[in-house]
């Protein structure tokens, strides 16, 4: 057994692996003392605990310790750590880092660390470096396969400490990771990408030094810090391309990504920036799709990274894309432009369905975006279809030079906006999204619209309008934010285009203009002139321009500024171009001449144009035209700009090529007068013509109207010649040429307008008939043909049939149709409503008033007659003081016809009067208002009426025929009718009678010593009880309606008293008296006699306190129960079954309640004595 015990315990230590420390004392590539040795080794020991590779290369020359690789070093398996700053001697520069890799020849892939399939490794102090510069400018090309720490497929990897950073630079990566299952990188304090250290490359590890691509790329890598909670943990990330590029295939459990204290965009002294910061593709700081990251970018995928984005310098720009997790961006500082036309953004957020935070409530969180550059407008923080994404009290200065500095969309319309409406020195007000939080900033100095400094909190209404008030000392702008956590732009001048409405300059004029432009949140506007700089406007809209480029822009107090509109105002002049030698000459004298496509007319919009002939007259209005002859002819086009009016012409002169040409240029045209065949066309000639010529004129019918050259004798009305020659031209047909007719006379009576006589006389009148051509005028009366009237309207006509007869100095006449006068009869009107009012009182007080008519009853007049005598009584449409009688009502038109419309009856009514034969008088009691007078009637009454009654004083008491609930007093009834006749009866008195009320019932009391008393009554009645300490009744202790009192906390034996009051009347005083106990319990005797002498006769059954009995039993020696009772105060007289017991010992037990409830339960024993 002891055997096997030590086999076992050696077994144990010849597996079991010691952790050793390596020391690397040579810089070669391999052998002994080298770091690939010391990693092989390293690699052998094992993994279950840490090895350390420590140096001591024998040389305090920094240039003397580096170690130039041929082949990449072994990979690092788990648990080991390789700490450079062991090495004695001087850094690289001002780093940590005290041993140089360097690999200085072409490589297709190099890695100057890996790590592979291992857990909790540690690098310290190292200096990488790939220096084959060479391929940057010929073959080989450097490999895109490039890296200073590649893990793979690891864990707990640390790169980098406090005081133990790396220098990373020369490759593609400073930190590289893709594969399936990394996770846990830490990565602190170190120098990634910065190229060299010394201007003197004979300083430096190699003549020259260049720097990385891009400092850190991972791919599918959970739980990354880079930097750490503190200033000394952050790493200098100094590349001209990208610092952090970092994406997932995963969707979910990418666990959290923290940056935090780090400087971006810097050399080694921390202060020096890298110049021409950019990537094509990506931001300096890259999260998500990326062309550049390992991960397919072209497959649209989201990463759950918990980002913390935190304390960091970014001279550069940041862009989160695709994240779903939480992202929170805080104290980060944007103090350098590196944006471009394709990365115009500091900060930017891209398809991120998370929510994300972008500083928060307190100021000390804030992010700062400075920059003094503002030459290009690009934005500081962009946010593109994102979920909510809150921007808090950050601090924006001069980053943008036109309108919001922030830029944020979303495809849901979700992101509020917010504009200001007046800001005063003491408040902001303004309009946004309903139901958000505005957040209020004084705009920086700079021209954009950005919250420098944070200046109050406001709430917008349902009806989206806010105020803030309090001090207010400079521009303000604004930023709303929804409760979903959605953030909007900075509030700045807006304007709607749509429907601008602009207008080019013509003529050489200043008639151009912009307007119907709409703007909101703007106090000022200026347009500049885009070529010479020169401020054209201080308004709106834009007028009297010239020709030139115009951009307008909208102010907001000063300093915020935006965009609005550009207008390119040119020179829209009309201006025709043409082409005389391509139009189409006539031919055979016909119209068959045209001019097509000869015309270009610039600005055609602004202009009207047209074609006219030689003698003036329009022929056409589009830009070609046919059917024409020989003759000279203009195309002219006129400027329709407001203050334009300029015009250009181009001129056509077409000939006739061939045949016969009829001249009408002299052609005269003589009237026809009165219409009679006088009229003449005279002067048209022929030339060219072939033999024996066809000479015809038609008429508009195309009946012939003649055969010569001139036509004579004609009426008016339209002619044209028709002509043919001998030869093969078809024949000539002139247009129409219009004989007019001189001196007619034309009467139309469609529109005449005739008023009739009136009744009250001859009023009749005939107007409104139209004459042309008219000078003399007799209006003929057809009764008896004798003159009405001589001028073109007639008037005081008599009934009757009238003509108009019409000359002129010509000699022509004319009449029109016969035209009736008619005799004017009573236009109708009828009343609708009336009211009428009966005589009352026995006076003569009726009245009649018409309320309504069926027309308008300010065309007539009125009177009234009385139908019995048929004369006149008053006027209008209303009628007072009549008595009781018919009325009639006549009305008379505007023509003077007069008609009865309307009668009506009035009735008469007597004065009211008193009957008391029913009358009762009921008197008072106690003075509680129970009198009442009832049965007086009023006779002869009308319509409905009104009773009041009056006490001695004036004072109304009822408003009913029967007075009820009266008190003691004197009174009378007034009544008035719907006549107004007013009435009062005599007067009446109700006295008053008292009695005794009967007493209350109480029942006395024992309660416990200290407890409340609950006096209750017996026998309630209705009236007020007082409850007082003596029966004199000066003090009174309670009083209420009910009869019951509670007195709290008797402590001794007392008594109350209680008298029950009914208005003057009461009752007899009740005295109820309270007992208080301190303790109840049964007090039986020991002993009695039952002899019969009166004295001690009876054992009885008694109590001290108070105490309900349940029951008292007496038992005999035997057990037998000889006696019991329910009540106390009851008692035994020693007789059981009949029969007087004999001296001896009884046993008795009760039980009981005290005045509290609680079961009482005694017994004991007594001698019966005889």
């Amino acid at each position: 057994m002891k055997k096997l015990t030590a086999l076992f315990f050696v077994m144990c230590i010849f597996y079991t692996a010691f952790a050793d420390t390596f020391i690397v004392t040579s810089n070669a590539d391999s052998g002994p003392g080298t770091l690939r040795e010391a990693i092989t080794l390293a690699n052998a020991n094992g993994t279950s605990v840490t090895d350390d590779i420590r140096f001591n290369i024998p040389s305090a020359t920094y240039n003397l310790r580096i170690i130039r690789l041929v082949t990449e070093l072994p990979s690092l398996s788990s648990n080991i750590t390789i700490d450079g700053t062991t090495q004695p001697g001087l850094a690289y520069g001002t780093t940590d880092a005290k041993i140089c890799l360097l690999k200085n020849d072409y490589a297709p892939s190099f890695s100057m660390i890996k790590v592979e399939n291992a857990s909790k490794v540690k690098i310290f102090g190292l200096h990488l470096y790939y220096g084959y510069w060479q391929g940057l400018f010929g073959m080989p090309y450097r490999s895109s396969q490039l890296y200073g720490i590649n893990i793979i497929n690891s864990t707990n990897i640390e790169i980098g400490a406090p005081s133990k950073g790396n220098v990373i630079t020369g490759v593609l990566h400073g930190i590289y990771s893709n594969s399936e299952k990394c996770s846990d990188i830490l990565i602190k304090s170190n120098y990634i990408g910065l190229g060299k250290f010394y201007d003197n490359g004979q300083d430096d590890i190699d003549p020259v030094v260049i720097g990385s691509e891009c400092c850190i790329t991972l791919a599918n890598v959970k739980n990354i810090t880079i930097g750490g909670s503190t200033a000394a943990e952050g790493n200098i990330l100094g590349t001209s391309s990208r610092a952090i590029n970092i994406d997932s295939k995963y969707a979910e459990g990418n666990g959290f990504l923290l940056i935090q204290f780090n400087l971006f965009g810097c050399f080694y002294d921390k202060t020096t920036l890298y110049q021409n910061i950019g990537d094509f593709w990506d931001c300096y700081i890259n999260i998500g799709r990326s062309r550049n990251n390992p991960v397919n970018w072209s497959l649209e995928h989201f990463i759950d990274y918990k980002i913390d984005l935190l304390d960091n310098n970014i001279r550069a720009h940041a862009v989160f894309k695709y994240v779903s997790g939480m992202i929170t961006v805080l104290r980060n500082s944007f103090a350098k432009d590196y944006r471009t036309s394709n990365l115009p953004i500091k900060l930017g957020f891209y398809k991120c369905s998370g929510k994300a935070i972008v500083g928060n409530e307190n100021e000390a969180d804030a992010n700062y975006f400075l920059t003094k550059n503002l030459n290009t407008n690009n934005n500081s923080l962009s946010i593109y279809d994102c979920g909510p994404i809150t921007i808090g009290k950050n601090v924006f200065e001069c980053n943008s030079s036109l309108g919001s500095t922030t830029v944020v969309g979303n495809m849901y319309n979700k992101i509020p906006s917010v504009q200001i409406s007046n800001t005063t020195d003491h408040s902001v007000s303004g309009t946004a999204a309903p139901d958000t939080k505005i957040d209020l900033y004084y705009d920086d100095e700079c021209t954009a619209c950005e919250g420098k400094k944070y200046l109050g909190t406001a709430h917008a209404d349902a009806s989206g309008n806010w105020t803030y008030e309090g001090p207010v000392t400079a521009t303000v702008v604004a930023i709303a934010t929804s409760s979903e956590g959605y953030s909007g732009e900075f509030s700045r001048p807006t304007c709607d285009v749509s429907k601008a409405i602009q207008v080019y300059p013509t003529c050489g004029k200043n008639n151009g203009s912009v307007t119907n432009l709409t703007a909101e949140g703007a106090d000022a506007y200026f347009w500049l002139n885009m070529e010479t700089g020169d401020t054209v406007s201080r308004s709106l809209n834009l007028v009297n321009a010239s020709v030139g480029k115009y951009v307008l822009y909208g102010v907001h107090g000063g300093t915020c500024i935006n965009y609005f509109y550009y207008a390119d105002l040119e020179d829209h002049t009309p201006k025709i171009y043409s082409s005389p030698e391509y139009a189409n000459q006539p031919s055979c004298g016909l119209s068959n001449g045209s001019i097509i496509g000869c015309i270009n007319l610039f600005y055609s919009l602004n202009s009207d144009y047209k074609w006219i002939n030689s003698k003036g007259e329009t022929i056409g209005t589009q830009w070609d035209i046919e059917r024409l002859g020989e003759g000279t002819y203009r195309f002219v086009a006129v400027d329709i700009t407001p203050g334009g009016g300029c015009s250009d012409t181009a001129t056509f002169v077409l000939k006739n090529l061939s045949g016969p040409t009829l001249h009408t240029a002299n052609i005269k045209i003589t009237s026809s007068t009165c219409n009679n065949n006088n009229g003449s066309i005279s002067g048209i000639t022929v030339t060219n013509a072939t033999g024996l010529p066809f000479v015809q004129w038609l008429d508009s019918l195309n009946h012939p109207a003649g055969n010569g050259f001139d036509l004579e004798n004609v009426l008016p009305g339209k002619y044209r010649l028709q002509f043919k020659d001998e030869t093969g031209c078809d024949t000539i047909i002139t247009p129409y040429y219009v004989v007019a007719g001189k001196g007619n006379i034309l009467i139309d009576t469609s529109n005449k307008l005739v008023t009739a006589s009136k009744c009250s006389g001859v009023s009749g009148s005939i107007q409104q008939v139209a004459v042309n051509g008219g000078e003399a005028f007799q209006w003929i009366n057809m009764q008896n043909h004798s003159i009405a009237g001589s001028s073109l309207n007639v008037f005081n006509l008599s009934p009757g049939n009238y003509q108009l007869k019409v000359s002129n100095s010509l000699g022509c006449n004319n009449e029109s149709p016969v035209i009736a006068v008619p005799q004017a009869v009573f236009d109708e009107i009828g009343v609708t409503d009336f009211t009428a009012k009966n005589a009352v009182c026995g006076e003569d007080n009726g009245s009649i008033k018409l309320n309504a008519f069926d027309k308008d009853a300010g065309l007539y007049t009125f009177h009234w007659a009385d139908s019995a005598s048929t004369q006149t009584i008053g006027t209008g449409t209303s009628v007072y003081n009549l008595k009781a009688g018919g009325y009639l009502l006549f009305a008379k038109d505007n023509n003077g016809c007069e008609k009865q419309i309307f009668s009506t009856h009035i009735s008469g009514f007597p004065i009211p009067a008193f009957d008391y034969s029913a009358m009762v008088n009921e008197d008072d009691h106690c003075h509680l208002k129970e009198g009442s007078i009832s049965g007086v009637k009023v006779n002869g009454l009308t319509g409905p009426s009104a009773f009041t009654w009056y006490d001695q004083y004036n004072n109304i008491a009822g408003n009913n025929p029967d007075l009820q609930n009266a008190g003691a007093g004197t009174y009378v009834l007034k009544v008035t009718d719907a006549g107004a006749c007013p009435i009062q009866s005599h007067p009446f008195v109700i006295t008053n009678t008292n009695y005794t009320l009967d007493a209350p019932s109480y029942q006395n009391l024992i309660i416990p010593r200290y407890a409340d008393a609950a006096i209750a009554i017996q026998n309630g009645e209705p009236g007020n009880y007082h409850l007082w300490a003596d029966a004199t009744g000066a003090v009174t202790l309670q009083q209420n309606n009910n009869g019951n009192f509670i007195v709290p906390k008797i402590a001794a034996d007392t008594s109350f008293y209680i008298q029950l009051m009914l208005g003057s009347c009461s009752a007899p005083v009740v005295k109820v008296n309270i007992q208080v106990v301190d303790k109840s319990y049964f007090a039986i005797p020991n002993a009695f006699t039952p002899n019969g002498d009166g004295i001690n006769d009876r054992l009885s059954v008694k109590a001290l306190g108070f105490i309900e009995l349940d029951y008292f039993r007496i038992y005999n020696q035997w057990g037998e129960l000889v006696y019991e009772t329910h009540r106390l105060n009851d008692g035994w007289n020693g007789i059981y079954r009949g029969n007087l017991q004999n001296t001896g010992v009884f046993a008795w037990i009760a039980k009981g309640k005290d005045i509290m409830g609680k079961v009482i339960t005694d017994k004991g024993s007594f001698v019966l004595i005889r």
